[in-house]
């Protein structure tokens, strides 16, 4: 067997007692974690062994050639680290020196391997706080990795001579993030997953995509394609509804509200707002007659409320219609539109965006669809 070759020293503040851990390979190839525990005290020198399938390390050996950027006004810098899945920790280290630094960087290279630490603020989905980038190109495909340890019920023998307790599990998940915004979680087994977060072009990926299990490989291309598809889009759209965290906002938060599907009403709503020097959304209101009681109004406000900062040279005074349409299935296939716009008066000094649209299909026998609109305060 090979010797193993010690990693790191870690001083556990528990239990009045230090513990160190080795990681190695046997000659099959085998990776393997020790942890040894030493008491203190009168019992100094009692010792406890325990070993584990696997390492809590992305790599091994664990200390890879890489760089570091420490902030996105900085330089790369070249370094050795290692990363560790288990406690998303990046250990650094220079060249030929053996003083290691536990560090939070922007991004970093382990070998070839890009890691990014997204800044996205906004979507419900967790992730990892690094991700690491598969493809370039204003919409990515970022995989994510961590390892748990998890234990045996019983000892259990992974080769003939070692035994362990339990085995360093990975979890990989995939997310695509569209800019700057929020990667957002998807499942490669599932193409709904993938064209929910593609909405814009959805119909077009569609015919694009595999019947079978998506890989890695097959989506990035499609990711390529849908920029390309985007990009002829946003010429015709405004600076703002181009901007990736804000659409993706309004599509995760602009949901139809439940009493009004279920009752069968559809409405349009304007919403005014400024975007200031700092790139924040202030100065929320509706423009458009009281609704209240069917929340399309208070849905739409709290959405524009809760938008993290945009690009500061967007700033400016602005307009959001937006439209909740409803399709009642036992009444006709055909959408309710609602028809009620706001007068042009109303609208003078402001920005007008295109109208963002919430769609709802519902099958509900004996309701008639009605437009609200209500009164002008």
């Amino acid at each position: 067997m090979k010797l193993p070759i010690l990693l790191l020293l870690i001083i556990i503040c528990v239990t009045n007692a230090y513990s160190q851990f080795t990681v190695y390979q046997n000659d099959s190839g085998q990776l393997f974690t020790t942890f040894e525990t030493y008491a203190s005290g009168i019992n100094a020198s009692a010792r406890t062994q325990t070993t584990y399938q696997g390492s809590p390390f992305l790599t091994y050996p664990i200390w890879q050639p890489g760089t570091v950027l420490l902030d996105k006004q900085g330089k790369q810098v070249d370094a050795e680290l290692a990363y560790n899945l288990v406690t998303n920790e990046v250990l650094y280290r220079f060249p030929g020196d053996s003083a290691v630094q536990i560090i939070t960087p922007e991004a970093f290279t382990i070998n070839s391997d890009r890691f990014i630490r997204p800044q996205g603020t906004i979507s419900t989905n967790t992730f990892r706080p690094y991700l690491m980038a598969l493809s370039d190109g204003p919409t990515k495909l970022l995989k994510g990795m961590s390892r748990q340890l998890r234990a045996n019920s019983r000892l259990d023998s992974y080769s003939k001579e070692i035994y362990t307790l339990g085995a360093y599990i990975t979890k990989t998940d995939y997310y695509i993030q569209k800019g700057e915004a929020k990667p957002e979680l998807i499942n490669l087994a599932k193409n709904s997953s993938v064209l929910a977060v593609l909405y814009e072009q959805a119909d077009k990926l569609k015919a694009q995509l595999p019947d079978k299990s998506l890989t890695p490989e097959a989506l990035i291309p499609m990711l390529a394609y849908y920029d390309n598809l985007m990009a002829a889009d946003r010429t015709a759209k405004s600076p703002l509804l181009a901007n990736p965290t804000f659409t993706q906002v309004l599509h995760q938060k602009l949901a139809y509200p439940a009493y009004a599907q279920n009752q069968g009403f559809y409405g349009r709503v304007y919403a005014g707002f400024d975007i200031d020097n700092q790139g924040q959304i202030t100065n929320v209101s509706i423009l458009s007659p009281d609704n209240a009681g069917f929340r399309f109004d208070l849905t739409v406000r709290n959405a524009l409320e809760k938008m993290p900062p945009v690009n500061p040279e967007l700033q400016g005074k602005y307009v959001l219609p937006v439209a909740f349409i409803l399709t009642n299935t036992k009444e006709s296939n055909e959408p309710h539109i609602p028809v009620n716009q706001l007068p042009s008066d109303r609208l003078i000094g402001k920005t007008i965006l295109d109208e963002f649209v919430v769609k709802i299909s519902i099958s509900k026998p004996g309701i008639a669809s009605r437009e609200v609109w209500g009164y002008y305060k």
